[in-house]
This record gives structure tokens, sequence and C-alpha cells, in this order.
């Protein structure tokens, strides 16, 4: 073959290779939870007896791809001074110092960029949470479901509340409170408006 028939095939290759390179670079489209339709909860025990509460302030941006794992993103900001449990008592002590100290740490933020497929539609974040000061590592059980016009998003993980200082002297025991926090959360996602 000629210099001049192997340089015009090198030039055909890269037409068609560049595009489809690119193509594939793409990240995963930006979405955002829809206030009024999402919801961020957990539960605890209270002298073996359950209790829940929600968190009425968090803003979720998700860049997430089934088939594009390793580009993918969790980046959730939590109000936690939001938090609210249906018992004025104990709304009221998880903001002093001993709990969620809300003066010095009102927010919480979770972040992931880690994945893994679970099989049947569901995945796994491996993610932060960083809450009152301390970044600990939370999985976080999820499954993706595209509809039309948004997504749905609904998992949760669990918490043991000691690995971030929440509970401290005499509540840094099971015996009124339990360790394990669940949290659940049930997202809807459209796409983000650029502010």
């Amino acid at each position: 073959m000629s210099r001049i028939n192997a340089t015009a095939v090198l030039l055909w290759i890269l037409l068609f290779l560049v595009p489809a390179q690119a193509a594939q670079a793409e990240p995963p489209a930006r979405r955002c939870s829809l206030p009024g339709e999402s919801s961020l909860g957990f539960s605890a025990t209270w002298e073996g007896t359950v209790f829940r509460g929600t968190f009425n302030g968090f803003d979720a941006v998700i860049n997430f791809d089934p088939a594009d794992l390793a580009a993918s993103s969790f980046d959730v900001d939590i109000d936690v001074t939001s938090a609210r449990t249906g018992s004025r008592e104990r709304d009221e002590g998880m903001a002093e110092p001993d709990w969620f100290d809300f003066i010095v740490y009102p927010k919480a933020h979770y972040r992931a960029t880690d994945f893994q497929s679970l099989g049947d539609g569901e995945f796994l974040a491996n993610g932060q949470l960083e809450l009152k000061g301390v970044v600990h590592p939370v999985p976080v059980k999820f499954r993706w479901q595209e509809l039309p016009g948004k997504v749905a998003l609904d998992g949760g993980a669990s918490i043991s509340r000691l690995d971030f200082g929440i509970g401290q002297g005499d509540w840094a025991s099971d015996e009124i409170i339990g360790l394990l926090v669940d949290v659940e959360f049930s997202l809807e996602l459209v796409p983000c408006v650029a502010p």
C-alpha cells in the first residue's frame, strides 16, 4: 500500500472513531430532586419502640448512568436543623451539643463517586457522609427507575450514630436510644434548572 493510500485510510478511521469516542465521554445527565415529591427520612428506637423522622430540607444533585458507573456521582446537601420526629421534646433535644449540635453543624453532606451494580436494577453507592464534623463511609443501596420525563430513585442505608458522635455522655449507650439509625429516601428526579 502506498504512503498516500495508508494516510487516507488512517484519516478515514480517525473521522469515524473520534466522534464515537466523544459521544462515549459525555457525562451522565444532571438531575435534581423535585421538592414536594421527594422525601428523606430516618427511623430509630426509643426504649425499644421505633420512631420515625424526616428531613424537610435537602437538595440532591444526581449524575447517574447505569451503563457508565465510572462517570456517575451523587451530591446531597442536608439541612440537619430541618429534622422532625413528631415529638417537640425530642426535636428540641436533637439541637443540643450531645446530639446534632445545630448551631455548630447545621448541615450534612453525602458524596459518592464509586458505584456497583447488584443486579435486577439495584445498585450500591460507596460514598462518604459528613455529619457533625466527621466524615465516615456510608454505603447506600438504591434502585434506579427511568420513567417518562423523570427518574425514581429509592433506597436507604443503616448508620451507627456513634460513628458521628451523635448521642454523647449518658446517651452513648443503647439503653434508651438504639445505636443504629435507618435512613430511607424516595426521590423524584428531573433535569436540573440552570441557576
